[in-house]
């Protein structure tokens, strides 16, 4: 099975070889927030009871006070030469030992995610008619997480506000005319948050943007706790990403809005402009749609020869397609021609990834957020980006371990010979025989979804992997190792694509370097995109 080829794709990001602290958790942790004279108080009474403690065990087995000194001296020679190995290795591996930024904004594309989807299950369930207004002891935990997101929000922007408008005393009441109305906010809280919000609001659409970012619980309370230095990091990753991030809100409906159209009152000029059109309810997410650019008015939709590429879930397939084509040299024996080949017949060769049937079944992927080896990961986090040159590619937005199964390569199902699509075109073999033995053609020129944008490398971070599930046969994406947030996924479009063509992948186990010779025009494009997190 080949792999599908790509417009103007020559090869992949040397992003997705960057050496950096990968992240393992969130990169806000749910506790108060401390300074760092705190702290190093904390530091220096756990080591007074350690020192206290290994001075006692040696008084207890009766040595004398020489002894015990020494004894305390070399433990304390030996700390100091443990530190300085940490040390030199964390700098060595380019490691952050103080804050996991990378960890922190792949958890602000989770939280907003998980509002997201909340705000739709709760869209979903109450209709076009409102709910009552119930008692706070009666709310489910799906009202309870959005009246949670709520507050935080409209806790955002007031600080923000409070900064903009009273900058030199935020605790104070504050007065200001906005469109002949008045408006007053009084504020309890100081802290560092403020200048924070305020700074993000003043930016062009910051307030648009400051409230999209706001539903992610992660951001607030990085805001709140983080100290000067480490808060200029994030604050470095969320600028580099704010194209990255409006997009994603936007894709899956996150509605962003609704504290600001509801404090609408509290806006002064020009802003107040922003927020008087009529809100309509989000409508059906549609995540992949958009490819994420350097600036936000060059986001676009993919293209291919002129036309809107469209996002399917499962394949199409049209009987009149193969009726008029012969049968492929290897269709089964079995199997009557014309019929879908990727629809299990009677028996397949291969059991069902999920219950070891080998006749149809009704199962589907297992889908989780935190993928294991044997499931897949739904939505899975991912954005299609431009990747300058090599045209449009995938960036992941949170860490998809080794094994997992990103999703399924669908399109147009056409006769093993078609040759209607230079770009896309991916062979079809039923699951259980060789590889070489095609049947049918995967067109995703038109009709698709994210996996088409995959991007080649001869090292690739994923493979194509035929399976049976759920009475189908079926082309999956999966990690071939761990893909770290941020990355770029990659996989190996094989020996076939680059017989007439030049990879310039770039890694060191590059195909150039094993042919010796010159291929054919790699379609190259130019004004690269690097925006990664810092």
């Amino acid at each position: 099975m080949k792999s599908p080829p790509r417009t103007g794709s020559s090869g992949s990001s040397t992003d997705s070889k960057k050496v950096s602290s990968h992240p393992t958790k969130s990169g806000v942790q749910k506790s108060p927030a401390r300074t760092k004279k705190a702290v190093k108080v904390e530091s220096r009474r756990e080591e007074e009871k350690k020192w206290q403690a290994f001075f006692d065990s040696a008084r207890e087995v009766g040595a004398d006070d020489a002894t015990v000194l020494g004894r305390l001296f070399d433990a304390v020679a030996e700390e100091g030469s443990t530190k300085e190995a940490e040390e030199s290795s964390s700098k060595d591996t380019g490691e952050d030992s103080e804050y996991d930024v990378r960890g922190l904004m792949a958890q602000i594309y989770q939280d907003l995610h998980r509002v997201a989807t909340v705000q739709a299950s709760k869209a979903a369930s109450r209709g076009a008619a409102e709910t009552e207004r119930v008692a706070l002891g009666e709310l489910s935990d799906t009202d309870l997480l959005l009246r949670e997101v709520s507050v935080g929000v409209a806790g955002v922007i007031k600080s923000a506000l409070a900064h903009l408008y009273n900058p030199t005393d935020p605790q104070s009441s504050e007065v200001w005319d906005a469109d002949e109305k008045t408006a007053r906010y009084s504020s309890t809280r100081d802290d560092a948050s403020y200048a924070r919000y305020g700074t993000l609001a003043a930016q062009p659409g910051g307030w648009k943007f400051l409230s999209k970012v706001a539903h992610s619980a992660a951001f607030r309370e990085a805001a709140t706790c983080l100290d000067a230095p480490t808060w200029q990091k994030v604050s470095a990753g969320i600028d580099s990403n704010a194209v990255s991030l409006s997009v994603f809100a936007e894709e899956h409906g996150l509605e962003w809005w609704t504290e600001p159209a509801r404090l609408h009152g509290l806006f002064p000029a020009p802003h107040d402009d922003f927020f008087r059109r009529k809100y309509k309810p989000s409508k059906k997410p549609t995540p992949h749609k958009w490819v994420v650019t350097e600036k936000l008015a060059d986001v676009r939709r993919p293209t291919f020869d002129g036309r809107t590429q469209l996002n399917i879930r499962n394949n199409i397939y049209r009987a009149a397609a193969f009726h008029a084509a012969p049968p492929p040299p290897h269709w089964p024996a079995n199997r009557p021609y014309p019929e879908d080949p990727t629809k299990v017949h009677a028996a397949s060769l291969q059991p069902c990834l999920n219950c070891a049937s080998h006749t149809p079944c009704a199962c589907a992927f297992a889908f989780t957020r935190h993928s294991s080896a044997a499931a897949a990961i739904n939505p899975p986090l991912v954005e299609l980006r431009a990747y300058g040159r090599k045209g449009v590619g995938v960036r992941a937005l949170e860490r998809i371990p080794a094994g997992a199964i990103l999703g399924e390569y669908v399109g147009e199902v056409q006769p093993y010979d078609y040759r209607g699509d230079p770009v896309y075109a991916l062979d079809f073999s039923i699951p259980g025989r060789a590889v070489d033995e095609v049947v049918a053609t995967i067109s995703a020129k038109r009709w698709g979804n994210w996996t088409r944008f995959v991007n080649h490398s001869c090292e690739a971070s994923t493979r194509f992997r035929a399976l049976v599930l759920g009475g189908r046969c079926r082309s999956v994406v999966q990690a071939v190792r761990d893909i770290e947030a941020f990355e770029e996924v990659t996989v190996d479009y094989g020996e076939g694509y680059w017989r007439e063509r030049r990879c310039e992948c770039g890694a060191a186990g590059c195909r150039e370097g094993r042919k010796g010779g010159e291929g054919g025009e790699g379609g190259l494009r130019s004004g690269d995109v690097g925006t990664v997190v810092s």
